[in-house]
């Protein structure tokens, strides 16, 4: 049997070997960049979405109550699209951390929520608005989670989920220059 440690991997939350530990902080400036980036496709979808649902509504069906129905969810649908691409990039950071018990937790804490806002749906209604909602919900607490409890805010947060403090925040100043 060969240790993990000494072929420089490390054994992930999941009981997978890597062949490397995945470095944060390394990664950083472009997991921001990517985060940008999906951000700014995410708009892009967002205003192709509006612009078919407010202005040709009518050309994809002739029922005016499902057009109108559509126009009234909008906002919900939008934000829950600006919010998907960024979710799942922040997802497939943990899954690259090979952090499963987080994600396993997460998702547990998330479905017992989604079923408790869907029993309250098909209790006292709500309609297509509020599946919507609940919708948001799914992504927003998602980011939440991922980025609070999965250490993407080390100086506010230093990883809570295993108490590992951020090198960079707790790294010796560097001392300045004299110019003579």
């Amino acid at each position: 049997e060969k240790d993990a440690a000494a072929e420089g991997g490390r054994e992930g939350e999941g009981g997978a070997v890597g062949a490397h530990a995945f470095d944060m902080v390394a990664a950083r400036p472009t997991i921001n960049k990517l985060v940008g980036a999906m951000a700014c496709v995410s708009s892009g979808v967002v205003a192709l979405a509006a612009f078919v649902i407010a202005k040709c509504g009518p050309s994809l069906t002739s029922d005016l109550a499902v057009v109108a129905q559509m126009r009234r969810v909008l906002p919900l649908m939008s934000a829950t699209l600006c919010m998907h691409g960024v979710t799942v990039l922040l997802e497939g950071l943990l899954i690259a951390k090979g952090d499963f018990t987080l994600l396993n937790k997460i998702y547990t804490a998330v479905v017992l929520s989604i079923a408790a806002m869907f029993l309250g749906i098909r209790g006292g209604g709500g309609g297509l608005l509020a599946v919507w909602a609940v919708y948001v919900w799914y992504n927003l607490s998602r980011i939440v989670a991922f980025v609070v409890w999965g250490g993407l805010l080390p100086k506010v947060f230093p990883d809570l989920r295993n108490n590992k403090p951020d090198p960079v925040a707790e790294a010796e100043p560097v001392p300045e220059l004299a110019l003579a």
